[in-house]
């Protein structure tokens, strides 16, 4: 995606800035085991890829579309599904401060009886991050590297609060983009 490259390199830039490193996973690189592997020792894990939100007969079938493999195996088909969160990832993300998944609809899924959606945020809460960052409708490219890179410059520049630095960013990129889904 033209868009999720533009961001990573936006939030790449914003990382150097502030004297720290980041590591990118893009096109073939982006596999199943590779980010998997990545995440156990991500502080900040952030996806700018596909989502895909659906459901059949009450079970989420929420996923983000990673590198596709020449060979389709158990471990790596290229989704990371919301069943391979809570199945194999239990732990893996203990020392992980965020997940920010920048893609389109990510915090939807059938509703459970406490009105908490099904959806991806709910399988990395159980990988153990203790916060995510995730979207309710189709994001636009522009806006949301805007909007990322404002937020993540805002966080390492010393806001300790995530939300506040994120509410923020949203209040300056609604300056420029007055319609949040543009």
């Amino acid at each position: 995606l033209r868009g999720a490259r533009a961001e990573t390199e936006a939030i790449e830039r914003v990382f150097s800035a502030n004297g720290r490193i980041s590591r990118r996973l893009l096109d073939a690189d982006a596999t199943e085991p590779a980010v998997f592997e990545l995440a156990a020792t991500a502080k900040y894990l952030h996806f700018a890829c596909h989502g895909i939100a659906e459901e059949y007969a009450g079970q989420s079938l929420s996923m983000l579309v990673l590198s596709q493999p020449k060979h389709v195996q158990p471990d790596n088909d290229g989704l990371l599904q919301l069943r391979d969160l809570l199945h194999q990832w239990r732990g893996r993300l203990a020392s992980c401060r965020l997940v920010v998944l920048s893609a389109c609809r990510t915090n939807v899924g059938p509703t459970l009886s406490d009105d908490a959606p099904r959806a991806l945020p709910l399988g990395f809460l159980f990988a153990g991050a203790p916060a995510v960052i995730s979207s309710l409708w189709a994001v636009d490219d522009e806006s949301t590297r805007v909007l990322m890179s404002d937020f993540y410059a805002r966080l390492l520049a010393g806001e300790t609060d995530r939300l506040k630095a994120f509410t923020a960013a949203k209040r300056s990129l609604r300056s420029k983009y007055p319609d949040p889904r543009r």
